[in-house]
């Protein structure tokens, strides 16, 4: 069984059982917090209890394993009362954490850890980019595998206000089991995002959900993270965060017809998401994130992006027609003619407003279309807004907020979203 120490108090141990899910690391531990409660006249009061979050080292020699939870908390107990063995467990949850191979590489990370670099790793990269420290020949007589131990990093030439560069390399580890008759050699390439200067660990979160925007807008579901890895005092931690990442589904399916490194330099260059002084760039990630929202949840955040993209611009008069004008400049699947455009973009528009003001309930599926305060021809209306009506609706503002980033932002005029 694994033992954990808390606050990097070696003194102290407690037996406990782990468990790794996607997005939490979850320890159970013989501890019973209730002691931390102060007691009155004897007597301690349970119920509302706030429990400081703490670090919890964890080792776990039998499996050579070594965990760094960061700021776990309290995450429930159970109790059992017997006349010769009464036992308390604790659990405690995290979404950040370090691990190493070495728990005294562990014991010596400061309170609030700083990294010079991270490395992202996929191997998603293999089919995108490539791997350079692989080479094999083949013919007749022989099959010449060859394996670079040190290999020069690609550069992507990427800078940013906190990023000194971005390299690209890749990581492998080759094992043997001649009991089985195996030759294993596993790659995995990686991105190392290098920093103008430390980063604080709990701000690590923002570069990596920065990357797997970019990466989601290069190849739509072909990209995911495997590890991350951070530097910190030259030592190499493999690191867990929580972001909030995208839908993978496992395909090579480019949108541009470009290269990985010169797509990410435009990315950092028009976006920047994680430090932009421009705070309507951070709406990128609704356009182009989950399809599995409700339709209503949808199209309010389409809309949010597009009002945001063009009231930006501060042009005269935009604030007032910038749905019309979005599908005029950014809808590219149909051209409409200046009387249907007045009523799609105002069917819009009222259905936002109701959205906002009356919530996602339409009575009846009849809703009406009132006549604009700046335009004394328009004649007001009543339309079924059932699914389809809604969707076609949602539906066009999607796409407007893809060719926005696309066309608008990043100066592609062709791509296949």
């Amino acid at each position: 069984m694994a033992v954990c120490f808390f606050n990097n108090d070696l003194n102290s141990r407690y037996r406990c059982t782990y468990f790794i899910e996607n997005d939490f690391f979850r320890v159970s531990v013989e501890y019973d917090i209730f002691d931390e409660i102060p007691s009155e006249n004897g007597v301690r009061s349970i119920g509302n209890n706030n429990f400081q979050t703490r670090d919890i080292l964890i080792a776990d020699s039998d499996n050579n394993k070594y965990y760094l939870l960061k700021d776990a908390y309290y995450a429930g107990n159970s109790n059992r009362y017997t006349l010769l063995d009464n036992k308390s467990v604790t659990i405690f949850k995290t979404g950040i954490y370090f691990s190493h191979s070495k728990y005294d590489k562990l014991t010596s990370l400061p309170e609030t850890p700083k990294c010079t670099s991270i490395r992202i790793f996929s191997k998603d990269f293999i089919a995108i980019v490539g791997n350079n420290s692989y080479q094999k020949k083949k013919n007749d007589d022989e099959l010449i595998i060859t394996l670079k131990k040190k290999n020069e990093p690609v550069d992507f030439d990427i800078a940013t206000s906190k990023i000194k560069r971005i390299l690209f390399n890749d990581h492998w580890e080759q094992n043997e089991d001649w009991k089985m008759g195996k030759i294993c050699i596993d790659i995995t390439p990686y991105v190392e995002i290098q920093f103008k200067r430390r980063q604080n660990y709990d701000e690590i979160y923002k570069f990596v959900y920065e990357f797997e925007i970019y990466m989601q807008l290069f190849t739509k579901g072909g990209f995911k993270v495997d590890d991350i890895w951070l530097n910190i005092e030259d030592t190499f931690y493999k690191f867990k965060c929580q972001t909030r990442g995208f839908e993978y589904k496992e395909r090579k399916y480019y949108v541009v017809a470009d290269s990985m490194a010169s797509f990410l330099k435009k990315c950092y260059a028009n976006i920047n998401y994680a430090y932009t002084n421009k705070v309507w760039l951070r709406n990128v990630p609704y356009a182009i994130g989950m399809t599995s929202r409700n339709i209503e949840d949808s199209f309010l955040l389409y809309y949010k992006f597009i009002e945001c993209f063009f009231k930006s611009k501060n042009e005269k008069g935009v604030s007032k027609r910038f749905i019309a004008k979005a599908i005029e400049e950014n809808y590219k699947f149909k051209k409409y003619k200046e009387d249907e455009l007045s009523c799609l973009s105002r069917e819009i528009v009222c259905l936002r407003n109701h959205y906002v003001h009356s919530g996602y309930f339409i009575k009846n599926s009849q809703l009406r279309i009132s006549k604009p305060k700046d335009d004394p021809t328009f004649q007001g209306y009543t339309v079924n807004a059932d699914f389809n009506w809604l969707y076609e609706r949602t539906n066009i503002l999607r796409k407007v907020s893809i060719d926005i980033i696309y066309k608008d932002i990043l100066e592609y005029d062709d791509y296949s979203y």
